[in-house]
């Protein structure tokens, strides 16, 4: 991962044409990914995957094969165990969504894209999202690294993960407050990062 200033992930290989960064990494021994954000939408496939992820403040212990969803702009961290593989999709919903017409847009949910904020983070609907993640992995020009992917590789599979999200029951948090602050604090954060 790049990070240009702070905790913001660097994103700038996204774009209109290359909507979609995906990756496949093996853990030959314990890694720990430190505190980042980015601007994307994060889905994680664990494979035998031991440890521990915090996504927006909440604790999650990793084990056996699990999906991890992280809305856009949520601090999150990984502590993972040796031995484990996981697969790393980010979308860009800004880019993806320029792909469509407005009707296309509205169906997809991504005229406004609030309702992401309200997402769980691991829900057992989200087996679905396994094999969705799996091709866009598959179809990554770096298997090594985290390769970003053309626009027409990765519309079918990036709507099948949207269809799944939205079937979520969304989660509000107790204090609904708490994103707001939190985008303040990221948004100032990006303006006066030096």
């Amino acid at each position: 991962m790049h990070y240009s200033h702070g905790l913001k992930e660097d994103e700038a290989e996204l774009g209109p044409f290359r909507p979609v960064r995906a990756a496949s990494r093996d853990f030959a021994r314990a890694e720990q990914v430190g505190l980042h954000y980015h601007h994307a939408l994060e889905l994680n496939l664990f494979h035998a995957a031991s440890g521990e992820a915090w996504v927006g403040g909440r604790h999650i212990d990793l084990a056996g094969q699990t999906v991890v969803v992280i809305p856009p702009d949520a601090p999150h961290a990984y502590h993972i165990g040796e031995g484990g593989r996981v697969d790393v999709v980010h979308v860009s919903c800004t880019d993806f969504r320029a792909l469509f017409s407005d009707t296309w847009q509205e169906a997809l949910l991504l005229r406004n894209e609030d309702w992401l904020q309200a997402i769980p983070v691991i829900h057992e609907a989200y087996a679905g999202l396994e094999e969705p993640i799996r091709r866009l992995t598959a179809r990554s020009p770096d298997t090594a690294g985290s390769g970003p992917l053309l626009a027409a590789a990765c519309i079918e599979p990036v709507c099948a993960i949207l269809e799944c999200l939205q079937r979520c029951t969304p989660v509000r948090p107790a204090d609904p407050t708490s994103s707001d602050h939190m985008r303040r604090i990221i948004a100032y954060s990006e303006e006066h990062w030096h």
